[in-house]
């Protein structure tokens, strides 16, 4: 089966990573997964995602922060932030940053 698309999934949750990972690929996604912020843009820096999933709090960094970066490395991603600490001043500054999608955890299959 041809893959529907690459999507990176950034949460510092490993077992979150696994279980939506899991179920996209069963999708017909390919998926790459990072830990941090970082592991992010190194990520970004290397591929073309069409979707990039991302916890809003990670070890390194907020996830605002790393969109802005990766924004700035490719804008043509959709991102998608989803959070387990979901408030409107959180939904609001996901959106300046022009992300898709604004999830709370736990995201629902």
């Amino acid at each position: 089966m041809a893959s529907r698309g690459k999507v990176l999934i950034v949460d510092d949750d490993a077992n979150m990573r696994e279980t939506i990972g899991d179920n996209l690929e069963v999708a017909g996604f390919a998926v790459t997964e990072a830990a941090s912020g970082a592991e992010a843009i190194a990520a970004v820096t290397k591929n073309f995602f069409e979707v990039i999933l991302m916890d809003y709090q990670l070890t390194d960094a907020t996830g605002i922060d790393v969109i802005r970066q990766i924004r700035r490395l490719n804008g043509e991603s959709q991102i998608v932030m989803f959070t387990a600490h979901a408030n409107l001043d959180t939904a609001v500054k996901a959106i300046q940053e022009s992300v898709s999608d604004f999830l709370s955890k736990p995201i629902d299959f």
